[in-house]
């Protein structure tokens, strides 16, 4: 059985080891150099190295003969040693992920026309060395918002929450949303090559109305099965003022048909009148809708998977939720 013997110098070249160990850059050097060190120290066989590095023992060999003929030194890879990368025009692949971000089989195809055979585990590694990671896209607006709107409702906005805080009225975010047993499918731990199936079927939707105030997670809720229309939204601003307690409110509230309408508009004067007023966010612009954030935890954070297997249970959760929201621990947003 072979092992490393050092005749000479052996305690300076066990240090140099060790500090090969800890701060070289590259982990094939280090892993090398503690080889090296446990054959020394240990007497741990090539067969038991081979396995505690993932190597296979002529790997280990190749070490030993590096080591006896140049020392430490030998350790160390030279520049152009090794295989060749089979990618090395790292803008093509780059170009190529931009425009396949999805599909790796396509890129392998592309690769296999210029006569170049790679895997997609291979693609899958180069690209995540530059910079790529799998995840969920991303769903954005057709349109973008008008900056110069955006600020001056974000400044608006802040105006509100000072008054607030002097307790001269309340702020309440309105939206509407809507779940059905066509689920949103999140992500979640499973097994390797197993899956979590989410039954996903045609249904009714269950329509949710709500007004929610994030300083004190307040929310005042309504559901329905019915179309959504403008006679819906304002029954609903109808009784929401009725719930109030005097104090100055606004509401604020994005630019949907429902609320665009001439019904809708006829009422703003009333509502006034009455203590509360609306503000509208300029278009396409949601993250100004802190209502928006409770729905999103509703259809991806909060739901259990039983909630998706009738209709009745779909109903059941939501209800449960808006029910117990900012009473329950359990159902809570932390804003900041």
């Amino acid at each position: 059985m072979r092992y490393i013997n050092i005749i000479e110098n052996e305690k300076e070249l066990k240090s140099n080891l060790s500090d090969m160990i800890k701060n070289h850059k590259s982990h094939r050097v280090r892993n090398r150099a503690m080889a090296i060190k446990m054959s020394v120290e240990n007497k741990v066989t090539i067969p038991q190295l081979s396995k505690f590095f993932d190597v296979k023992q002529r790997a280990i060999y190749d070490w030993y003969n590096r080591f006896d003929k140049y020392g430490i030194m030998g350790l160390i890879e030279k520049k152009g040693r090794g295989r060749k990368r089979k990618i090395q025009d790292k803008k093509k692949l780059k170009n190529l992920i931009e425009q396949y971000p999805i599909q790796i089989s396509r890129i392998v195809s592309e690769y296999l026309k210029g006569g170049i055979s790679i895997s997609k585990k291979t693609i899958k590694k180069e690209v995540k060395e530059l910079g790529y990671s799998y995840k969920r896209l991303k769903k954005f607006t057709a349109k973008t918002p008008n900056a110069v709107l955006v600020e001056k409702a974000k400044e608006d906005i802040e105006k509100f929450k000072e008054e607030e805080k002097k307790g001269n009225l309340s702020i309440y975010y309105y939206d509407e949303s809507s779940f059905s047993l066509e689920s949103n499918i999140p992500y979640g731990w499973q097994k390797i090559n197993e899956y979590i199936k989410i039954p996903s079927s045609k249904s009714k939707s269950v329509k949710v109305m709500g007004f929610l105030n994030p300083n004190k997670n307040d929310l005042k809720s309504y559901m329905s099965t019915s179309t959504v229309n403008s006679d819906f939204v304002i029954a609903c601003f109808d009784d929401f003022i009725e719930q109030l307690d005097g104090k100055q409110t606004v509401v604020i509230l994005d630019n949907a048909p429902t609320h665009t309408s001439d019904k809708f508009q006829d009422k703003i004067k009333d509502w006034k009148k009455r203590g509360l007023s609306v503000y509208f966010i300029p278009p396409y612009s949601p993250n100004l809708n802190k209502i928006e954030t409770l729905w999103r935890f509703m259809k991806y954070y909060w739901f259990d998977l039983s909630s998706y297997s009738s209709f009745e249970n779909l109903w059941a959760y939501v209800e449960k939720v808006l029910g117990v929201y900012g009473i329950s621990k359990e159902y809570v947003i932390n804003f900041g």
